[in-house]
């Protein structure tokens, strides 16, 4: 349980992703990681609360659908939109570098 009124501002270090990961890092993702300002605050007491509530609220909810086999067309659908904004995405980039990936247009 998180302490009560306590703001103090927490930093995530390699050594935490690695504690995390029970691995040792490469220096080059080590590089990536402190690139980035990982910040966090402990959640007061209430917002602990109140996040709990909505949680175990969603997770009773009748109306949210269940996961399953039945759900395999939508699962593959939201992949291939996936699939679709990375490649634009992807060949937006080559383009703004004056490159191409390689196929005939």
């Amino acid at each position: 349980m998180p302490s009560p009124n306590v703001r103090e501002i927490k930093h995530l270090t390699d050594k935490d992703f690695e504690n995390a990961f029970q691995e040792k890092l490469s220096p080059y993702v080590i590089d990536q990681i402190n690139k980035y300002c990982f910040e966090y605050e402990d959640f007061s007491s209430a917002e602990y609360e109140k996040l709990l509530i909505k949680i175990i609220d969603v997770l009773l909810d009748p109306e949210v659908p269940q996961s399953g086999t039945h759900r395999l067309p939508q699962w593959e659908d939201g992949w291939a939109e996936n699939l679709q904004a990375f490649t634009k995405l992807y060949l937006n980039t080559l383009a703004n570098m004056g490159l191409s990936d390689g196929r005939e247009n």
